[in-house]
């Protein structure tokens, strides 16, 4: 059978999505923040290689940029095991608390 490249992407695209927020929010909530609402406003994704396998190891890359005012920017980079970008990905987002 042959390898269904564009379902790989798929979950990738998925992946990419998965966890960016929580990774802008994470010194946040050490510090006592309680978030009660958290999604996503924009995602951009940007595929480098087309033909690669989500079943293999990756490494994903996330690094938040901005995280103030109920608002977090993140980016992230997944790359093969043999050091070939294959996707990028911004994402901004939003992030209420409770209201006091």
């Amino acid at each position: 059978m042959r390898d269904q490249f564009s379902l790989h992407r798929s979950l990738a695209a998925y992946m990419s999505d998965s966890c960016m927020i929580e990774t802008a929010l994470m010194p946040h909530i050490a510090a006592g923040f309680v978030p009660s609402m958290v999604f996503s406003l924009d995602h951009c994704i940007y595929f480098h290689r087309a033909d690669f396998r989500v079943d293999e190891w990756m490494l994903y890359e996330i690094c938040s940029r901005k995280a103030v005012g109920g608002r977090t920017y993140s980016d992230a980079r997944i790359w093969t095991r043999d050091r070939e970008l294959v996707l990028s990905a911004t994402q901004e987002g939003i992030c209420r608390t409770w209201p006091k």
